[in-house]
């Protein structure tokens, strides 16, 4: 984003000076005439209306001079630079000028375009640093009290010297998919803003999820102080999309104290799950957000189902209409994001890992991936086309050639009714009537796992679906799956789903909770 350019207010009562600094290329080195005044009184009056950056005047005009200008402006929160003209060398007047903080002196009879440009370009560039300095200071301030609350008081008495409005505030977090949301964004200038009134920075809080504060220094509510905000969202979001950075967005109600903060934060946090299903880039607000709703059990188990046995019939083709087909109920339904997360690793749990080839030519574990792109959904859109891509590659799959032995058929059988029991090698193949060494060869050779991996893996998603669908205790859930051992229970599922049991079920209870 291009920075704007330096607003320069010229004093000095004799118009041939002013003129002369007119004709002066300035605007194509990043400055422009913000106005002209006659008499230091005039100028104040200007500056007080329409603060520009730099301040050139005259050291001796009538009415107010220059130095007695610079006293007042140095009393202002954001002085601008003051750079003084001279038609002599007044050493006395330079002195009392430099002690009361004036930023440059010139000599206005020896005065030349490129002097001028190059005492402006030093001032430019003393305030682009101090900026850059106060806008880190403000940044770390308010992350203290967005994280910290009552704890980081002593912040709002340092905000209030660093003169950054908090008559009033309100609290946005944008989202991104984690891999795009990078601490550091090109598009993050276009959320910032500081006029008028108004002004907003934006936070890093986590890995894809940005804080933008928007402050007043307005008491009053005003609708203005909306729109702005707004405004400032929509664009910043628009900059995001025009980099391929789809944003979900969400914005607090007013608050007039900055101390209140982390309540804005844990609002924001609960309407993203309704931001989960609107328009992208658009903002989410307690005044239109969107009550969850339920999604039906008895489909869940439909489909679980349908998915299940499209795969075992190698009916790779039909197992991806059954994703496609959840993806459309749950936009229809609208449950809480948590839950639908949950919901989605359990259907993607029916399908194989074997590898598959990417668009981009790198090869993937199709369950494994899919569940990732689900667990690090920000919106539906995005969840949707992880199911599409799932879709497509599963249509793309080829059916094994031969069909699958009717002994095989019989194991993958006996494993979907009698996973709970005491199950093993042997005693399968004692039920297809084949040697143990033998059955072992042809299982692994028609379904690509050796037979207790191939129950290991079914053993635990079913435990995943018992724990989805019930309150059952772990132990309990351990046995059901024909694993009694709960201790070793928890440790192949937290190798093979990277959490534990308790921490899943916990996931679970909190999705729960926010229907």
């Amino acid at each position: 984003m291009d920075e704007p350019a330096m607003k320069v207010l010229v004093v000095d009562d004799e118009p041939m000076a002013r003129r002369r600094i007119r004709s002066f290329a300035l605007e194509e080195r990043g400055f422009v005439i913000a106005g002209e005044a006659e008499n230091g009184e005039q100028a104040w009056r200007m500056i007080r209306e329409s603060p520009p950056d730099i301040v050139v005047a005259d050291i001796g005009m009538p009415v107010l001079d220059g130095l007695r200008l610079l006293e007042r402006v140095r009393g202002l929160a954001s002085a601008p630079k003051v750079i003084l003209l001279t038609c002599y060398e007044d050493f006395d007047k330079i002195q009392a000028a430099l002690r009361l903080g004036a930023h440059d002196y010139i000599t206005k009879l020896l005065l030349s375009e490129a002097e001028f440009v190059a005492c402006l370009s030093k001032a430019a560039d003393d305030i682009r640093r101090e900026r850059r300095h106060r806008h880190k200071a403000i940044r770390q301030l308010l992350l203290e009290l967005l994280l910290s609350g009552d704890e980081a008081r002593a912040s709002l008495e340092q905000l209030a010297a660093l003169s950054f409005p908090a008559r009033q505030h309100r609290l946005a977090l944008v989202r991104f998919a984690p891999e795009r949301g990078r601490t550091l964004h090109p598009a993050e200038p276009a959320f910032e803003d500081e006029s008028g009134p108004y002004a907003s920075l934006v936070l890093p809080v986590e890995p894809g999820l940005w804080a933008m504060i928007a402050v007043s220094r307005e008491r009053s509510e005003g609708a203005d102080f909306l729109a702005w905000t707004m405004n400032a969202l929509r664009r910043g979001g628009e900059a995001c999309r025009a980099l391929g950075v789809p944003t979900v967005q969400a914005l607090s109600d007013r608050r007039g104290d900055l101390l209140l903060l982390p309540r804005a934060l844990a609002e924001c946090r609960r309407l993203l799950d309704a931001a989960f299903y609107a328009p992208l880039g658009e903002p989410v607000t307690p005044r239109n957000e969107t009550a969850p709703g339920e999604y039906p059990p008895d489909r869940l188990d439909a489909l679980l189902r349908d998915c299940r046995t499209a795969m075992e019939r190698h009916d790779y083709a039909a197992a991806g209409e059954t994703l496609l087909r959840w993806a459309d109920e749950a936009a229809a339904h609208r449950p809480a994001p948590a839950r639908l997360r949950l919901i989605g690793a359990a259907l993607a749990g029916c399908l194989h890992d074997g590898p598959v080839r990417l668009r981009d030519g790198t090869e993937a574990q199709l369950r494994q991936r899919l569940q990732q792109r689900i667990a690090a959904a920000g919106h539906m859109t995005e969840l949707r086309e992880a199911v599409e891509e799932a879709a497509e590659l599963l249509r793309e799959t080829p059916s094994p050639a031969p069909a699958i032995r009717s002994e095989i058929r019989e194991a993958l059988r006996l494993i979907e009714t009698e996973y709970g029991e005491d199950l093993d090698l042997q005693a399968a193949a004692r039920h297809v009537s084949l040697s143990p060494s033998w059955f072992g060869a042809l299982f692994r050779q028609e379904t690509g796992q050796s037979f207790s991996d191939y129950l290991q893996d079914y053993r635990l998603e079913r435990a995943r679906e018992l724990l989805l669908r019930t309150d059952l205790k772990i132990y309990e859930v351990a046995a059901g799956t024909g694993i009694p051992n709960s201790r070793y229970f928890s440790r192949l599922f937290a190798d093979k789903y990277e959490t534990s049991p308790q921490e899943y079920r916990a996931r679970m209870r909190e999705a729960r909770c926010r229907r």
